[in-house]
């Protein structure tokens, strides 16, 4: 039997990888009930923190899926 002729080996299937974008999560800040006002700046400072973590996680989703948007291939005939 000629070489050419055998069955062609089978090559193991990739996986799928989806790129996908993290989902958006509720923002959640500290409960507090400050009653100086050393434990009422602390909850402010604790309330800003919480406030810039959000923004960064919400800007980071955004970010991701903006490059998405860009990087999609448009449906054939789509303008």
């Amino acid at each position: 039997m000629l070489s050419g002729c055998n069955s062609a080996r089978q090559l193991p299937e990739r996986p799928v990888i989806a790129l996908s974008c993290p989902k958006v999560t509720r923002c959640q800040l500290p409960e507090s009930r400050p009653t100086t006002n050393g434990e009422l700046l602390a909850a402010k400072e604790a309330a800003e923190t919480g406030w810039a973590q959000c923004a960064a996680r919400v800007d980071m989703i955004v970010d991701c899926q903006e490059h998405h948007e860009q990087t999609l291939i448009p449906a054939i005939g789509a303008e």
